[in-house]
């Protein structure tokens, strides 16, 4: 089950690399602009400023705001296989990072301002790698995190204490899954507090979330593991498949490869969401614009990344 939201929906990054082939493939490409020594999109009428302030200041910005705004200002060209390899070893990095906030915040009991606001950023992090390889592998994540609700409420039964139950969360979730306009970013904090949590298998029929322990530490160990499966995809997605080796990928391949992705990338926002409720009481609103505050400063420093030097001038 695919959805398809148009008009308005994403509109995806077409593959520059010449052995990868998609259906769309045969229209004229657009190659990315070089702007102030970054990339930005040359198929897509897109202002970042304008998403800025969306992000940050509107209540109801969806998560195809976030999308197009983190496919914006990038140091590799879109539609690339180094992007792919740059925002698959930031996404190692950035999982290692997390799982030291964490491990601070939640093992060793520092529960300060700092070691909160360090689990925060790191969330947001994460989320940033994820949605920029989703970009890069033509994702589209509303799509997919609709699917992947989907799948939590077709045809499974929730039992607690041997007990047949509907969870609260059940019919929110339904709402979400089948909302045909754009999600909102709200739509997924609202669907967690009212008590949904994204079980590793969306057919597991136990939910007796009381007798669990560490929960936030569990949950990231979920989430470490579909971040490596969506950087291993996503590489492979492209036709790398180990060092040195190409394949030629058809279109049908990397289309269905992409729908995949997105319900994988979707799956990872419900993780981002859940951790950041249980471990500091807020959501991916607060997530989102925490990383959009963060970047923005990277970008006016010219420091995108924590080793960077000056970015090389240079614009089109």
């Amino acid at each position: 089950m695919v959805f398809h939201n148009r008009p308005g929906g994403y509109s995806g990054i077409e593959p520059l690399d010449e052995h990868v082939y998609t259906s769309t493939h045969a229209r004229e490409l657009s190659p990315p602009v070089f702007n102030d020594g970054l990339y930005y999109r040359g198929d897509v009428d897109v202002d970042p400023d304008e998403l800025k302030t969306v992000l940050l200041e509107n209540p109801f910005a969806s998560i195809l705001d976030y999308q197009r705004w983190a496919e914006t200002a990038w140091k590799e060209e879109q539609g690339t296989f180094a992007a792919v390899e740059r925002f698959g070893e930031k996404l190692r990095e950035e999982v290692g990072e997390l799982a030291t906030a964490m491990f601070t915040l939640e093992r060793e009991g520092v529960d300060t301002p700092e070691s909160r606001n360090e689990v925060l950023l790191e969330c947001g992090d994460v989320l940033w790698c994820v949605t920029t390889l989703a970009c890069c592998v033509n994702a589209d994540i509303d799509s997919g995190l609709k699917v992947r609700l989907f799948r939590y409420l077709m045809g499974a039964q929730y039992f607690k204490s041997s007990q047949v139950i509907k969870p609260r969360w059940r019919q929110p979730v339904a709402d979400l899954a089948v909302k045909f306009e754009q999600a909102y970013i709200r739509d997924v904090d609202e669907v967690i507090e009212e008590g949904f949590e994204p079980l590793r298998s969306p057919v597991m029929n136990v939910y007796d979330a009381d007798e669990e322990e560490d929960d936030e530490i569990g949950h990231f160990g979920n989430l470490a593991g579909w971040c490596l499966q969506l950087i291993n995809g996503s590489r492979a997605q492209f036709g790398r498949l180990e060092d040195g080796y190409t394949e030629n990928m058809t279109g049908s391949s990397f289309d269905e490869q992409s729908r995949q992705a997105g319900e994988l990338i979707g799956q990872i926002y419900l993780e981002i969401a859940f951790i950041a409720n249980r471990s500091l009481g807020l959501g991916l609103e607060e997530v989102i614009r925490a990383n959009v505050e963060k970047l923005l400063k990277r970008v006016a420093s010219n420091t995108l990344d924590k080793d960077d030097g000056d970015r090389p001038e240079g614009s089109e």
